[in-house]
């Protein structure tokens, strides 16, 4: 196998090339077949058509100051006035009045690998708070977790792989603040450590996956939520608690998330939790047996409602689970541009704009306990069994083929502000390619009837009712 690092400053790099073994380090573009190309601040040149850490413009993105403000504002990351920025310096160099302290959090490929504190400014060097797990100096528990998510999504945003967040808490408010991400931080020795074992770890679990010698296909899951609620005989729907009516756990249950009035918790959203599969046509039969379930449990004057947010209350999603598949900023900017991008052109242009402004971003993503993840970002899709098969089955092909979808609009300024404005005009005059690219993958003639269903209610201009009570839809045999 052949990597290639480009460097800008052979010295702030200097601690990673004897943990590296195998690396080309080069500070100019060099020609090769390379299999990844690793940009540390080094903006030489074009990027090559394969796997690149960093791409150039994400490089240059993040080092700019207002497109970096711009960006952070789109996404709703916290960041401190533009106003603040000195003229000519990068972003993470912004002095930013009224912080109780500042962080420097290190990102690779969606991880966290370290945190310290930043006395950089006092000319000292940062002690480490956390190798990403762990708590201490004046930063409580729930304020670590919040900063380590925040750096996750900062760098994503930005189109990075990796880099240096830095951040911090507000003395007053004590509300998180993302001031910048260094795409080529200087390292220490111990950050260096941390650096290379996280480009050790993706090589070996990239080239596990990409090998073509896998043993087992990619197992899929779901948890998709829908909101309960009655007529009041005058044309008008109230919301009712799930919790009235269902278990917390089960196949069919509540959202764990409780809401509190006159004294009392209340879950208000129910979910579907069908048992996990290998295929995406066996989860929707999964799916089926769980709503079949649901409909035995929930009184027959209940109306089912999904969407984006049914009721003008409570976002709702239709999360889906992989596993068996290496959880990267790879497969996520593949999910986000391939099955996202379709999808929004089937939501309530209304909802969808509050639901993405605090839910349901680009890159929404969790770790889960079994070892996968869990993609957030897709509305609750549950309005019809054509559409949640049609779904389960993009959202299969995508994960499975998305070495070879290498799209990325949002790594174009236009496409984040038409998502988080949910416009679909941009989206619709991409469809049409997004769709070429994705019949051309050998997994979609296996799922080429139930694709293809879901891509003419696309193009027709349909769009989701988050008004109707789908679970009339369920008890027809449409979509069996």
């Amino acid at each position: 196998m052949a990597y290639l690092f480009l460097y800008e400053n052979e010295s702030a790099i200097a601690g990673l090339a004897q943990h590296l073994d195998g690396w080309s380090f080069s500070p100019h573009p060099k020609p090769g077949d390379w299999q990844i190309v690793l940009r540390w601040g080094n903006t030489e040149g074009k990027d090559p058509d394969t796997v690149v850490l960093n791409t150039r413009k994400a490089i240059e993105t993040a080092r700019n100051p207002v497109l970096f403000h711009r960006i952070m504002s789109i996404s709703s990351t916290p960041c401190p006035p533009q106003e603040l920025m000195p003229a000519g310096e990068p972003p993470w160099k912004t002095p930013v009045p009224g912080l109780s302290r500042r962080y420097k959090i290190g990102v690779f490929d969606f991880s966290v690998i370290f945190v310290q504190d930043d006395w950089s400014r006092a000319g000292g060097e940062g002690g480490g708070i956390g190798g990403g797990s762990g708590g201490g100096g004046s930063l409580r528990t729930g304020e670590l977790k919040q900063l380590k998510e925040l750096a996750m999504r900062a760098v994503y945003t930005l189109g990075l792989d990796f880099g240096v967040v830095h951040a911090g808490l507000m003395q007053r408010t004590r509300q998180p603040v993302i001031i910048g991400v260094d795409p080529a931080p200087p390292l220490t020795s111990s950050t260096a450590l941390r650096f290379a074992g996280a480009v050790r770890r993706y090589v070996n679990y990239t080239n596990r996956f990409y090998s073509g010698k896998r043993s087992m296909p990619v197992a899929i899951g779901a948890d998709p939520e829908f909101v309960l609620a009655k007529s009041d005989g005058t044309g008008h729907i109230l919301g009712v608690y799930a919790s009235d009516y269902l278990p917390l756990a089960g196949p069919v249950g509540c959202e764990l998330q409780p809401v509190h009035s006159n004294g009392h918790s209340y879950r208000p959203l129910a979910e579907l939790r069908p048992k996990y599969a290998t295929t995406p046509v066996r989860l929707f039969h999964n799916l089926r047996a769980t709503i079949m379930q649901a409909d035995q449990m929930i009184p027959k004057d209940i109306l089912w409602l999904a969407g984006s947010m049914p009721d003008g209350t409570f976002p709702i999603g239709g999360h889906i689970h992989f596993s068996r598949v290496p959880f990267t900023s790879r497969l996520l900017r593949a999910l986000d541009n391939y099955l996202t991008i379709p999808l929004s052109l089937l939501e309530e242009p209304s909802r969808a704009l509050i639901r993405r402004s605090r839910y349901g971003y680009l890159g929404d993503a969790r770790i889960k306990p079994h070892g996968g993840f869990e993609y957030r970002t897709p509305f609750s899709w549950l309005s019809r069994p054509m559409l949640a098969r049609g779904v389960l089955c993009l959202a299969y092909v995508v994960a499975r083929e998305h070495a070879s979808l290498k799209a990325d609009y949002f790594s174009e300024l236009s496409y984040l502000e038409a998502f988080y404005s949910a416009e679909k005009g941009p989206f619709r005059l991409v469809f049409p390619k997004i769709w070429e690219e994705l019949r051309r993958t050998p997994s979609y003639e296996v799922y080429s009837r139930s694709l293809g269903l879901l891509h003419d209610m696309i193009a027709s201009g349909w769009m989701v009712d988050e008004h109707a009570d789908f679970r009339r839809e369920w008890r027809k045999k449409e979509g069996a």
